[in-house]
C-alpha cells in the first residue's frame, strides 16, 4: 500500500519549536493527524493489519531544495503517523 502524505509542517520540526509552548503547534498536530486519517482511510480499503510491527517505509520528498536532517524529518512527522495508525485501528507502537 502506498500513502502519499502531505510533507511535515515547518512548525513541528524540533529546531524550529525554539522553547515554545505545546499550544502554539496543536492546531498543525491535529490537521496533520486529521489529513493523515483520511488518506489512510482511502488508501487503506480492505487492508487487515498483520499481528505484531507493521513494516514501513518513508520516502521524503522536499518542498524545496533545502537540506533537512533525517531525523528531524522523522520528528517532524510524528503527527502524520499517528494518523495513520488511528486509521489503522493499530496502535502507534506498532
Amino acid at each position: 500500500m502506498i500513502i502519499k502524505l502531505p510533507f511535515p509542517a515547518a512548525s513541528l520540526f524540533p529546531n524550529r519549536k525554539n522553547g515554545n509552548h505545546f499550544r502554539k503547534t496543536l492546531a498543525v498536530k491535529n490537521k496533520q493527524k486529521e489529513d493523515a486519517f483520511y488518506l489512510t482511510k482511502q488508501a487503506a480499503v480492505g487492508y487487515v493489519a498483520p499481528e505484531g510491527y507493521i513494516p514501513l517505509s518513508l520516502l521524503f520528498l522536499t518542498p524545496d531544495k533545502h537540506a533537512r536532517d533525517l531525523d528531524n524529518m522523522l520528528a517532524a512527522s510524528k503527527a502524520l503517523l499517528d494518523g495513520m495508525a488511528r486509521a489503522l485501528g493499530v496502535d502507534d507502537s506498532r
